[in-house]
């Protein structure tokens, strides 16, 4: 059964959000899903609106909730969220850091405001997802910006190993992105590609999701999702372990089992 949800006020709707209780959560997550417009015509309360506490909820790294405010903000048209977006494009990971992309991928932005993540070197996807939503390089970009830009695009010309451009290959050639510049280059003692990790099996997944390191058990939430099969990690939501929870739910609402959530959190 679903939550059935009577919003009159924009106080409402806050107090619906920040509720302890998930199925209502859900519900209007869902509600605000299917009509933004609508939610944001409530307004505000004391200084918030839906939007001021769904941000503030999606910075809260990768927990269920988190997740559940981005997927919400997805469908919200506001400079706002646009904001939110480009800071978890720099700073965020896992699922958050693929809605990110695919927002600014549908909303325009201030191209600069994605320079920090592109240039970053700690995280190639991160790179990559910056270098998919800023496009090819333009005119105005500066050398860094376009020079790497131009290293993860297979299709661009890439500029000369000379003049201003010197130092920033080296630079390339030694940082996140070097196997990619080797690649464009076409050196010969170019790395060979990393093999694949073992595939693992389902079983060996929803073990991992024990794991006390949140890192392994991101990597087998991303599997799990990816595999598509949800019966097995249905019986998780109610595991006495949070983080464990918290992974099954994030896995099935993933995988388009938001009902099947609210009945199982709705049962006494």
């Amino acid at each position: 059964m679903s939550t059935r949800v009577e919003l009159g006020s924009a106080r409402d709707l806050i107090a619906a959000l920040e509720s302890p209780d998930i199925g209502l959560r859900m519900a209007v997550h869902r509600a605000v899903t299917q009509d933004p417009a609508r939610a944001l015509a409530y307004g505000a309360h004391e200084g918030r609106d839906c939007v001021d506490v769904l941000v503030a909820q999606g910075r809260a790294g990768e927990s269920s909730s988190a997740l559940m405010a981005c997927a919400t903000l997805s469908a919200v048209d506001d400079p706002r969220v646009t904001g939110f977006f480009l800071e978890r494009l720099e700073h965020g990971t896992g699922h958050v850091l693929t809605a990110a992309t695919a927002y600014l991928l549908q909303h325009p932005f201030e191209r600069p405001l994605a320079f920090a993540a592109l240039l970053g070197n700690r995280s190639l996807l991160r790179a990559r997802c910056a270098a998919r939503v800023l496009g090819v390089p333009r005119p105005e970009d500066p050398p860094a910006v376009a020079l790497r830009l131009a290293i993860l695009d297979p299709e661009c010309t890439l500029p000369p190993r000379s003049g201003i451009w010197a130092d920033l290959w080296e630079a390339e050639l030694a940082g996140i992105c070097a196997a990619d510049a080797r690649a464009g280059l076409g050196l010969r003692d170019a790395p060979q590609e990393e093999k694949s990790l073992p595939q693992q099996s389902q079983s060996e997944l929803l073990a991992a999701l024990e794991d006390p390191d949140w890192r392994v058990r991101a990597r087998a939430s991303d599997a799990l999702v990816a595999l598509g099969e949800v019966e097995p990690v249905k019986g998780l939501v109610h595991d006495e372990r949070l983080e464990v929870r918290a992974a099954a739910v994030q896995i099935l609402m993933a995988l388009g089992e938001h009902e099947w959530l609210e009945a199982a959190l709705l049962e006494p």
